[in-house]
């Protein structure tokens, strides 16, 4: 799987639901170890009645699965969120 791929057909996606200010933010791809499983996150900002929003995705590939745990909230919020929602990401067990 293509993690960078993935985020950018979400970009195509969301702009095909109507957010036509989509976009991802230009450093926000990279990966992260999360309880000895690799991830890949992405971050994407948009404006939704005028207000700054952000969508935080979380990506992980295993042999015959992938998941992805996204969630959308006001920018200004993003990085007291982050910590809490990988937390749950690392929760994932494949097995």
């Amino acid at each position: 799987m293509d993690a960078r791929a993935d985020c950018e057909n979400t970009v195509l996606r969301r702009i095909g639901q109507g957010r036509a200010d989509y976009r991802l933010r230009p450093d926000s791809f990279h990966d992260v170890t999360l309880a000895d499983r690799q991830f890949y996150v992405c971050t994407g900002e948009y404006t939704q009645g005028g207000r700054e929003m952000a969508e935080y995705f979380i990506r992980a590939y295993g042999d015959k699965v992938s998941v992805m745990f996204f969630g959308t909230i006001p920018s200004e919020d993003l990085e007291r969120f982050r910590p809490r929602f990988e937390s749950l990401a690392a929760t994932l067990n494949f097995r």
